[in-house]
């Protein structure tokens, strides 16, 4: 049972520091000008924008892994 409560205090503990980040960034950005409010948008863009590339880039390693390990294009050049 002392688990039990361990995980909803680490669960409940980061869900109020995660409220309370997202409520004071709100506030700071929408008190920052135009353009620095831009700045922060794009900022934030690239971080969103980091799994993607992961994405890609491990499908790109599993394809050489697969082409390296069974010779694909090897054989495919061969016919």
């Amino acid at each position: 049972m002392d688990a039990v409560i361990y995980s909803l205090t680490i669960l409940v503990g980061a869900l109020l520091i995660a409220s309370v980040l997202a409520i004071l960034l709100t506030l700071l950005t929408m008190n920052m000008s135009l353009k620095g409010r831009q700045r922060f948008k794009f900022l934030f863009f690239l971080f969103e924008s980091i799994p993607d590339i992961l994405i890609i880039l491990g499908f790109q390693l599993f394809i050489v892994f697969f082409t390296k390990k069974r010779r694909f294009f090897y054989s495919l050049s061969q016919l």
